[in-house]
């Protein structure tokens, strides 16, 4: 009996604790997962000496343009064009399917892609890639894109305020 009633006690205070671990380490490889892209796009940039870039897309084969959506999945390309859309004879070199459950993957408004020229530099300004926990905002996190195409790693926006997506 005695038994019983310390078991429940720790299941009372371990549950709630164990969804925030679960989530915690979700928005951690989800970002670690972009980073390793996003160093994967400038380095194939730099190497091949043409424009690559990232786009979201919920088939693989087109960006879908919006923001918002980057947890429906997104991929990697050899942008010939420079239109930031694929075309079919444009290769693809990486894909990354659905986020995880209970994540969401947004960037800065109007940044429907994100694009690296041949010297590694990514093209306009600077854009913020948001990871948030539906459940947890204290544990979203961000990654910055620089215009000279370095990647950094951050727990708030540039202003110093705490991340938030916009839940649609």
């Amino acid at each position: 009996m005695i038994t019983l009633a310390v078991a429940s006690i720790l299941l009372s205070i371990g549950i709630p604790h164990w969804g925030y671990l679960v989530e915690n380490n979700l928005i951690i490889a989800e970002r670690q997962q972009f980073y390793a892209l996003l160093q994967f796009a400038r380095q194939t940039a730099v190497m091949q000496r043409q424009t690559i870039t990232l786009c979201p897309s919920q088939d693989m084969l087109q960006c879908s343009g919006h923001y918002q959506s980057w947890h429906t999945g997104y991929m990697v390309f050899v942008d010939t064009n420079g239109n930031k859309q694929r075309e079919a004879q444009e290769t693809r070199l990486r894909v990354s399917t659905a986020a995880r459950a209970g994540v969401l993957i947004q960037t800065s408004s109007g940044r429907r892609a994100i694009r690296y020229r041949m010297d590694g530099s990514a093209w306009g300004s600077n854009v913020t890639i948001r990871f948030c926990a539906y459940n947890h905002p204290t544990l979203n996190r961000t990654l910055v894109v620089h215009g000279s195409g370095r990647v950094r790693l951050s727990d708030t926006l540039g202003n110093g305020k705490s991340v938030a997506c916009t839940i649609s």
